[in-house]
Order: C-alpha cells, then sequence, then structure tokens
C-alpha cells in the first residue's frame, strides 16, 4: 500500500459521498504534480471527477494488481462495453521463419474474453446449502 494509494481511496471516498470535490481535486493533483502533470483546474460535477479518479487510479497503480478489484468495485466490468469484455490478441507463432520475420507479428485472435453479472460473484455449493438451509445461492446461479 502506498501513499498515493491512499491519497487516491481518500478522494474516490469524498466524490462518492460528493462531500467535498474540492479537496478532492487537490489530492488527486498533488499525485499528479509530483509526477510532473499539470494539475487538473477550475471546477468540475461528480461524474466528472468520478472518471478522473478513474483514470489516475489506473495510470498512477499500474502494475500494482489493484485494477482487477477497482473494475469489479465500479461494476464496470460487465457488459458490451464492460472493462473486462474485449478479444485478446497475440502474434501468430506458426507464420514466419523466425522472431524476426514481419510475417510473424500477424496479430492473431487468441480468446474471446467475457465477464458477465454473475462474474462479480462466485456459487455457493450445493452441498453446504444442504448442510445450512438458511443459505440462499448467489445472484444469477
Amino acid at each position: 500500500l502506498r501513499y498515493a494509494d491512499i491519497m487516491l481511496i481518500r478522494a474516490e471516498a469524498l466524490i462518492e459521498l460528493n462531500e467535498n470535490l474540492e479537496e478532492a481535486r487537490t489530492l488527486i493533483n498533488e499525485i499528479r504534480t509530483r509526477a510532473g502533470i499539470p494539475a487538473y483546474e477550475g471546477t468540475y460535477s461528480q461524474d466528472e471527477m468520478r472518471g478522473m479518479i478513474r483514470h489516475e487510479r489506473k495510470i498512477e497503480l499500474a502494475w500494482e494488481c489493484n485494477r482487477y478489484f477497482d473494475v469489479r468495485r465500479w461494476f464496470t466490468a460487465h457488459g458490451p462495453d464492460g472493462e473486462f469484455n474485449h478479444d485478446e490478441y497475440g502474434l501468430d507463432m506458426s507464420r514466419g521463419t523466425g522472431a524476426t520475420d514481419p510475417a510473424f507479428f500477424t496479430l492473431t485472435k487468441v480468446a474471446n474474453k467475457r465477464f458477465d453479472i454473475q462474474h462479480y460473484f462466485l456459487p455457493i455449493k450445493s452441498s453446504e446449502i444442504m448442510l445450512n438451509t438458511q443459505l440462499v445461492q448467489a445472484p444469477y446461479y
């Protein structure tokens, strides 16, 4: 956990509570100035600030294993434009004679990634539900 992460969490909380957007902007700008990026000027709506904080978390915390949990917390992973719904591409290893051959660098569709609304929850094993009749199965299962 880095100090920048703590500041971004606080800024996100202030934005979601719609309490003090000015303080949230100050926290975001502190991180941006440290990185040598121009600060945000002016006033912004709650939705604009939400987009700004999501962008800052995406950039500042890249490669720190936060993105998966952030996107799930924001509930933006599913749907046709969901952040986890996209095709995966790779290089075609069967083309070309080696790694320097331009034919090797042909993009090939590797997988269709899907994240549906039920993927936010894990199903409860039916044996557990049979043991405890008070348990209710997770939604969409």
